[in-house]
């Protein structure tokens, strides 16, 4: 019966996209009152099965075909043969259209949610809650969160995907695709089966994989509809309320609020199959320029994301994850609880994204789109470089800190446990001064042989998340980001200035007093929590995912522009002293050159290369953090890196210098350079 009533709905759900008159109308809407009325009058018999149950269900129905015929029979005797059989092309509706979907979206939720109520009870599911309580939230949380729900509406969704296959364009079906997948493994629904658990990862990486195929669809489409824009916005939003109600969820805390959010999400669903002809406008967004679409794509995508972590690590560790998370007590004066508000804020955020699940997820989606990266560039040296910043990332930001290195050994690795300069495992005791030190000396003569690159553009999670496909397409934002323009370029402006000497002050007084605290000297506390560890929570798990989030308005690679990053100035500086600049072969290819391309793509806004090739044959920055692009820009495959390697090979007679220094010769007219 189940199965019939979900190809019926389905069915009508396409019927009614094709009714454009009055006609049509009623009969749509009576088939669904029908349906409403007999469910209805299941779940009144299966609570209070006795005689006058049976005698109200007839009423109900009764009364509600007579309603749904006098409809039919008043449409039929007015019809006048002028309905349309699609909707029009121009993307608008007027208000009937509007008022009747609606209504057949909220007649077909109505008929699931009594479908799932009624099919509990016949089946004796949570039958003693469903009969002994009268709230009617619970009732609406045992009928949403039960698999009679999930699975006919998952079943129905899909279904409902096969009718309008033909309407719709690829991108929106794969979406509306993985919608019906996440209904289908709604944990609530199936911890009955014990198996919620595993329903946590299966629906965790279906909706990774959509946020990789929604990342690469805006990558490649520029200028998507209007239409299917914004249905990714309402989807993402309804994410994230799903993925922190599911946190709630498994706290252990009710699934009411998850259940809700599978209604919306219904409802999100169906409002899209039914305005699939709306989607043929040719109304477009070029999301480039609009920063406010972009950041709240950026914004809800993180939040999901974040969500969707927390949950998977309450999973994996147990509610006690956020149990021993440093918080403290709000009370006394406003001031004080505001501020103690904005700490616990800043420790429960920094859990997650600290968290070994973030990692995975986080690394799992950007380490694709890094992938497709790899497919696009030129050089092998990029590419091996790129590949070398997925195999970083897995081995050591994931593996040998969260699953090799047992916690308590952490502070004692260099360049693990103090992967950072600061320190990301624990206090500064006189114990911990050999692997610091021995932290800076590795990082420090890598950046002198090889550059900042080593940490910006290799080990750092940031070349992970701003390498990629999309994240490096939103270095346009560095032109038109208000921010942005102030901090992308060839000097370091006044913000970098005044951030990085904050910055700078606030590690170093951090350091001294987690030292002097260890020593026992002072004792000197953030509300509890050593000042070191709370300025690498504060930097590296929250002030680097705002910037991160904020592209549209910050610009790319906003860490090395903006100057938050103490670790990584210290690596460019050793670096901006060292062996690594570009060089280009020839530097007449620099002076015909007419597109400029190594400037314009570079995602910290370098644009005086072309001059300094011209002029030296070299370019050094401070800035720059050897990502490469300007490499595969140029069109003439002149530019190249310039490192230890080469350094020691012309030391070694194996390679001679291909740039010559000095002023550029005055070629002679008729343009010879002989």
């Amino acid at each position: 019966m189940a199965a019939v009533m979900v190809y019926i709905i389905a069915a009508v759900i396409n019927w009614a996209y094709r009714s454009w008159e009055r006609l049509g109308y009623s009969l749509v809407l009576f088939v669904l009152f029908m349906m409403a009325g007999m469910l209805a009058s299941a779940v009144l018999y299966f609570t209070y099965p006795v005689l006058t149950s049976i005698e109200i269900a007839a009423a109900i129905n009764s009364a509600t075909m007579t309603l749904g015929l006098v409809a039919i029979l008043y449409s039929f005797i007015t019809y006048k043969g002028k309905g349309k059989v699609d909707p029009p092309a121009t993307g608008k509706s007027n208000l009937s259209i509007q008022l009747f979907r609606g209504s057949v979206i909220m007649l077909a939720l109505l008929n699931e949610v009594l479908m799932g109520w009624a099919f509990s009870l016949i089946s004796g599911i949570s039958k003693h809650a469903f009969l002994t309580t009268s709230s009617l939230i619970t009732l609406l949380d045992l009928a949403v969160n039960s698999y009679w729900f999930t699975f006919t509406m998952g079943s129905e969704m899909m279904l409902t995907l096969y009718y309008f296959r033909k309407r719709l364009p690829g991108e929106m079906k794969f979406m509306l695709l993985f919608q019906a997948l996440i209904m289908l493994l709604a944990p609530p629904a199936l911890a009955i089966w014990g198996i919620s658990t595993a329903a946590v990862y299966a629906g965790s990486v279906a909706m990774i994989v959509l946020f990789i195929f929604i990342f690469d669809f805006f990558y490649k489409n520029r200028a998507p509809t209007v239409a299917s824009s914004d249905y990714v916005i309402r989807l993402m939003g309804i994410y994230a309320l799903m993925m922190a109600s599911l946190l709630y969820w498994n706290l252990g805390r009710s699934a009411f609020f998850f259940g809700i959010t599978l209604l919306v999400e219904m409802v999100i669903f169906f409002d899209a199959v039914m305005r699939s002809g709306e989607r043929r406008s040719t109304a477009k967004r070029q999301w480039q320029n609009h920063p406010w679409w972009t950041f709240s794509l950026l914004v809800l995508l993180f939040i999901c994301e974040y969500f969707m972590a927390a949950a998977i690590d309450v999973v994996y560790y147990g509610v006690s994850f956020f149990g021993d998370i440093a918080v403290t007590t709000l009370s006394g004066k406003p001031l004080v609880i505001f501020i103690g508000a904005l700490f616990d804020f800043v420790q429960y955020f920094g859990a997650v994204t600290s968290s070994s699940w973030f990692y995975i997820m986080m690394g799992a989606e950007m380490g694709t789109l890094v992938a497709f990266q790899i497919r696009k560039v030129r050089e092998l040296e990029t590419k091996v470089r790129l590949a070398l910043v997925i195999a970083a990332y897995g081995i050591y930001s994931v593996f040998l800190p969260f699953f090799f290195f047992p916690s308590s050994r952490l502070p004692h690795l260099p360049f693990i446990g103090w992967s950072m300069g600061v320190g990301t495992s624990g206090p500064l005791a006189p114990a911990l001064l050999v692997a610091i030190g021995a932290t800076y000396l590795i990082s420090g003569s890598l950046a002198y042989l090889f550059g900042g690159r080593q940490v910006c553009s290799l080990f750092c999670t940031a070349s992970l998340m701003y390498q990629g496909t999309f994240y490096d397409s939103t270095k346009s934002f560095n032109r038109s980001g208000f921010l942005a323009r102030k901090t992308h370029g060839n000097r370091l402006g006044k913000v970098f200035v005044i951030t990085a000497s904050l910055v700078w002050s606030s590690v170093f007084a951090a350091v001294l007093i987690s030292y002097l605290d260890s020593i026992h000297l002072i004792d000197l506390y953030v509300f509890g929590v050593d000042p070191i560890m709370f300025a690498y929570t504060f930097y590296f798990s929250f002030l680097w995912y705002v910037i991160f989030v904020t592209i549209p308005f910050v610009g790319n690679y906003g860490c090395v522009t903006t100057g938050i990053c103490h670790w990584g100035m210290f690596n460019q500086f050793i670096g901006w002293l060292g062996i690594f600049r570009l060089r280009v072969k020839d530097r007449y290819e620099c002076v015909n050159c007419k597109s400029k391309a190594c400037a314009t793509v570079c995602p910290v806004g370098l644009t005086s290369m072309p001059g300094q090739f011209i002029a030296a044959g070299e370019f050094k920055n401070y800035k720059c953090i050897g990502v490469g692009q300007c490499v595969s820009a140029c069109p003439v495959e002149n530019i190249f890196f310039y490192d230890a390697r080469q350094w020691f090979r012309e030391r070694m007679g194996k390679s001679k210098p291909q740039t010559q220094p000095g002023a550029l010769p005055v070629a002679p007219r008729g343009g010879n350079k002989e």
